[in-house]
């Protein structure tokens, strides 16, 4: 069975299914206090990245400069 990943819609939005693995829970990035680990939640744009999000999906979720191609 091939492991579930986020996907981006047919309407553009963005699906982090619940049962994925930690690291896509980007909210709970902000939350990690452990100064001595990495992070282990990507951030959205790091998804979305992953993801190849097209630009009119990026900017309708982070302000961060566009990645994409």
């Amino acid at each position: 069975m091939e492991e579930e990943k986020p996907y981006i819609n047919e309407q553009g939005d963005l699906i982090i299914p619940l049962n994925l693995p930690e690291q896509y829970k980007w909210w709970k990035h902000s939350e990690f206090k452990n100064r001595n680990k990495k992070n282990p939640y990507l951030k959205i744009d790091e998804i979305l990245e992953e993801l190849k999000a097209p630009y009119d999906v990026w900017v309708r979720y982070t302000h961060e400069k566009y990645r994409g191609t």
